[in-house]
């Protein structure tokens, strides 16, 4: 992962934090500590909620 997705990944988990409900909450605080295969597991699970999130954000943001 180049260093401007990783900046906007952690954008978007930053929003579910702090914007999400509990649920979103939760889920990206794992993501935020997943190492790189609990990672995946959780974009292939929650990849819709993260979708969601991600669009919420300005298009120069976006990943």
């Amino acid at each position: 992962m180049n260093t401007e997705a990783f900046i906007a990944r952690r954008e978007v988990l930053h929003l579910m934090v702090t914007e999400g409900g509990a649920f979103a909450h939760h889920i990206a605080k794992a993501w935020l500590t997943a190492d790189p295969a609990n990672s995946a597991r959780l974009a292939a699970a929650f990849g819709d909620l993260y979708a969601y999130y991600a669009a919420q954000l300005p298009a120069e943001v976006r990943p």
